[in-house]
């Protein structure tokens, strides 16, 4: 059975995830499809097939959003 936390962890997300611009939802499966690690946004723009500059405003939008940790 699931931990009470756990399901209101998933619920908080949801929310959030929904709350994402499309924008912001394509540049978070890009993240997804790079893996775990930290990455370049160069790495993500790649991914999304930009250039390296272009995902700068959804990247800062989208931290400003969400809870994604920034590796210092």
């Amino acid at each position: 059975m699931a931990h009470q936390s756990d399901d209101w962890r998933a619920i908080l997300f949801r929310v959030r995830y929904e709350r994402l611009t499309p924008g912001e939802k394509h540049f978070l499966r890009a993240m997804v499809e790079l893996g775990p690690d930290p990455h370049r946004t160069g790495d993500i723009a790649e991914k999304l097939g930009l250039k390296v500059n272009a995902p700068t405003l959804s990247l800062t939008s989208f931290l400003q959003r969400s809870s994604v940790l920034v590796a210092a």
